[in-house]
């Protein structure tokens, strides 16, 4: 049994890994044309007046090497962020793998109330009771010493 938080938040960073992948090659493509417009721009600037040979040059070059740096920029914080959700996802995996190891060692009783407790269709702690047979104040008490159980174990590991 798996905790179905930690598998909605690993396939919400998938998803995210996904779109900043998207954006990435997004800005690459930008940056690509963004050389070939350059190249063709200065092919097309006539040298002929001397206001262009200073002044709108220059400018055009400044204005290009500023959208080039800031294209620059925005794909490295997106580098960063698909490295950061990778990351994410890695420790994501982890965690869910250790608890999948940690429940296989637990009580038939405990998995039993794990499963009740944790699935989809949430029962309250009477409902588990009927159906392990004990009251709900000792459901309340199992969910405890699970937890603590839990979190032993997390630090150890």
């Amino acid at each position: 049994m798996t905790d179905y938080r930690d598998l909605n938040q690993l396939n919400w960073l998938y998803k995210k890994l996904a779109l900043h992948e998207v954006q990435r090659d997004e800005i690459i493509n930008d940056m690509n044309q963004s050389n070939i417009s350059f190249e063709d721009t200065m092919k097309s600037v006539s040298y002929d007046k001397p206001i262009v040979q200073t002044s709108g040059v220059c400018g055009l070059e400044k204005i290009i090497d500023f959208e080039y740096e800031k294209l620059q920029k925005e794909l490295d914080s997106i580098n960063k962020k698909i490295a950061d959700t990778k990351t994410d996802i890695r420790l994501l995996e982890e965690k869910t793998a250790k608890l999948s190891h940690f429940i296989k060692l637990l009580s038939e009783e405990a998995q039993m109330f794990l499963e009740l407790y944790y699935h989809k269709k949430k029962k309250s702690y009477v409902a588990i009771g009927l159906e392990l047979n004990v009251s709900h104040s000792t459901v309340g008490r199992l969910k405890k010493e699970i937890l603590q159980q839990v979190e032993l174990f997390l630090s150890y590991s």
